[in-house]
């Protein structure tokens, strides 16, 4: 009868360690997986709101822009931002992204006339928030480093 009850917790303790070296091997495959997803479609949404931050390009600058376009910049960002891109945001992309918002609701705020040219200086101000997050953007992808081959 001890033969029998040392031979079952034997062979309980070597299904454990089985289960346990099961799991963890294939713990990496599943974290690899889960970050290629979630890199694809950051690249997806990132590649969104880039053509929006180019709205307000530092070559050539876009003339004529109104305070109804900064205010119809602000709107597709929030709806980006609430669809599905602001989940994709890393904590420094977020970080960059609220700085524009602010940016452009400041300057939408000041003026009451919306149909009147953008500021030179405003202009300026939020086309840099707009490259602060552009390049947040290419360091959560990494598309700006070099690749080593292994």
């Amino acid at each position: 009868m001890e033969q029998i009850t040392i031979l079952l917790i034997g062979g309980l303790i070597g299904g454990f360690i089985k289960y346990i070296f099961d799991v963890s091997k294939d713990k990496p495959d599943f974290q690899n997986q889960t970050y290629t997803t979630l890199m694809k479609d950051r690249w997806e949404q990132y590649q969104r709101l880039w053509t929006i931050s180019g709205e307000l390009p530092k070559w050539p600058r876009r003339e004529g822009l109104t305070l109804e376009h900064i205010d119809d910049i602000s709107s597709r960002l929030r709806q980006w931002y609430f669809g599905k891109g602001g989940m994709m945001l890393s904590k420094s992309a977020r970080e960059r992204y609220e700085p524009v918002q602010e940016a452009l609701m400041a300057v939408y705020e000041k003026v009451e006339n919306k149909e009147i040219p953008l500021e030179e200086a405003d202009y300026e101000n939020i086309r840099k928030k707009f490259s602060d997050l552009r390049s947040e953007l290419t360091n959560d992808l990494m598309s700006r480093k070099r690749q080593v081959l292994s």
